[in-house]
């Protein structure tokens, strides 16, 4: 992001979105309540299918195709009947989309307002290559990706930034005949989609900072000019924050980022016997919390990122001079 935006602290934080502090602090009664406001039963199961916008689906002019891949009549066939199936597409093909011979088995929520009240009482999301389970993921639930058209969608469409197969947080599927079974796995058995090696990867990688409290964060930064994180102590009587000026006792190991994150490379060697005073920070730029994981790679401590002889540099905490 500061690469991108050319932007240093305060101009941008290292913080979650405000907007997904709902989905770390909601509650079984909050959830409870949704389903009432949408006449959906407490003890009924909920699969939210919420598919990508393709560019493909243009016909012409105010026109799109409102197709959807998903066998729905096989879906509730092989279900149970407390089984309930909320379809959300995308707004210019939703209009197109009649579900009425579903009766009360499937409900079209393409035009329901705030999507995060449908992830809430979901207990299963598919989707396929939408942001959508970026967001998901911190409730901590199943995912199944249906990517029906992944040669298509990788080749001809709109491709992709990483490794769609090894990236995302749940199994991918071709066709409806992967797919069914394992939805009723997921509703069976939700802790086998969640409590493995590359669900864990994904939150640490992708909603490490999504803790319930961005908002906060945020607020008391741009009104309070608070800095977003606060550290631990690093000695009985020295605290360290963003906006602190310090000195380092060793500055042989300088890093152009937190050691262990993608493109982090040692960078600088500054040798302190050629000079009569401890090499001064003048401002700590950014603060990276305590215990920072990168990916699956636990760091330790926390790095401080700071100026020096008018660069920007990382290092560990441990080689700051007690004030």
């Amino acid at each position: 992001m500061q690469r991108a935006f050319r932007k240093q602290y305060p101009q941008l934080l290292p913080t979650g979105y405000p907007r997904n502090d709902r989905l770390s602090n909601a509650t079984k009664d909050d959830i409870n309540l949704l389903k009432d406001d949408l006449d959906i039963d407490r003890n009924q199961k909920v699969i939210l299918y919420a598919p990508t916008w393709r560019d493909n689906d243009f016909v012409r002019a105010d026109h799109y195709r409102a197709e959807l891949h998903l066998d729905l009549d096989k879906l509730i066939a092989d279900l149970p009947e407390n089984t309930l199936i909320l379809v959300r597409t995308h707004y210019l093909i939703a209009n197109n989309l009649d579900l009425t011979q579903y009766g009360n088995r499937v409900i079209n929520v393409s035009d329901y307002e705030d999507i995060t009240d449908l992830y809430l009482i979901s207990d299963v999301l598919i989707t396929d290559y939408s942001s959508v389970f970026f967001d998901y993921s911190i409730l901590r639930r199943p995912m199944i990706f249906f990517a029906y058209d992944l040669k298509a969608y990788a080749e001809d469409i709109r491709g992709f930034y990483m490794d769609y197969n090894s990236m995302v947080p749940g199994p991918v599927v071709e066709t409806n005949e992967e797919l069914i079974p394992l939805v009723q796995q997921a509703l069976a058995e939700p802790t086998k989609f969640i409590n493995n090696d590359q669900y864990r990867t994904f939150l640490e990688k992708f909603a490490s900072w999504e803790d319930g409290h961005s908002t906060e964060r945020l607020l008391e930064t741009v009104l309070e000019n608070k800095p977003p994180y606060e550290l631990q102590q690093l000695t009985n009587s020295d605290n360290l924050a963003v906006g602190d000026q310090i000195q380092i006792k060793d500055a042989t190991i300088l890093w152009s980022g937190i050691p262990g994150v993608k493109g982090t490379k040692f960078v600088k060697n500054i040798d302190l016997s050629e000079r009569e005073e401890p090499v001064s920070i003048k401002q700590i730029v950014t603060l990276a919390p305590r215990n920072f994981r990168s990916s699956n790679l636990y760091t330790g401590g926390v790095w401080i990122n700071g100026i020096i002889d008018h660069e920007s540099f990382w290092f560990n905490v441990k080689n700051v001079l007690p004030s």
